[in-house]
């Protein structure tokens, strides 16, 4: 299992506002958003969704520290399923997201592959989580 901490909730109140300025997998990578407005997400029930990549979570948390972010438990081939998809959505031939932090030897490997324009699957970022 994969902690996300997702940044969905405004830094003033803490409220819910439906988009994602943010998303970090564990100790593994953070995302971060190339455009503004941030890109808009779900968070219902136990399903969160994000670019039309849609998972189930198994626990639901508001971070204690930041009350601007939420953390949930998903596995780990759902994390590296949405990091994939993440990192190949584009609007007008430019990423919508960036590795912001990459942790561990496999995740800076990726942020590498990136720069360079690579498209990343979700089989190479479970391999890349497996090894940090």
């Amino acid at each position: 299992m994969k902690s996300l901490m997702i940044c969905v909730n405004n830094p003033d109140n803490g409220v819910y506002r439906g988009r994602l300025a943010w998303l970090r997998v564990d100790d593994f990578m953070d995302l971060e958003p190339t455009v503004f407005p941030e890109p808009r997400c779900t968070l219902k029930g136990n399903t969160f969704s994000v670019h039309r990549c849609t998972m189930k979570f198994k626990s639901h948390a508001q971070h204690i520290d930041d009350s601007c972010c939420d953390v949930i438990s998903v596995s780990d081939q759902d994390a590296a399923r949405l990091v994939a998809s993440m990192l190949a959505v584009k609007r007008r031939d430019d990423f919508i997201w960036r590795i912001g932090s990459a942790y561990g030897e496999a995740a800076i490997g990726l942020s590498h592959r990136r720069r360079s324009v690579q498209t990343i699957a979700a089989a190479e970022v479970l391999a890349a989580m497996e090894a940090s």
